[in-house]
């Protein structure tokens, strides 16, 4: 019987080790998947500005055509 309390003492001490690298690792990708989350937010903003860019200059591209037509005639 107490070989058997032993064995039993002997699985549980592994699993609870088992289950504090687990806690580690998933404290680990919580960690890593804030910083990706940041990282997202950022292109995010980088790619507003790039198409407020992109309108500008094609609004310009658009007047610049018209003044060259107007030119032409």
């Amino acid at each position: 019987m107490i070989g058997n309390i032993t064995s039993v003492n002997t699985s549980v001490s592994r699993m609870y080790q088992s289950f504090e690298e687990f806690n580690q690792q998933a404290q680990t990708g919580v960690k890593v998947q804030a910083e990706v989350d940041q990282f997202i937010k950022q292109i995010i903003d980088q790619s507003k500005m790039l198409q407020e860019a992109n309108s500008v200059i094609a609004s310009i591209a658009a007047q610049t055509n018209l003044l060259a037509m107007n030119a032409a005639i």
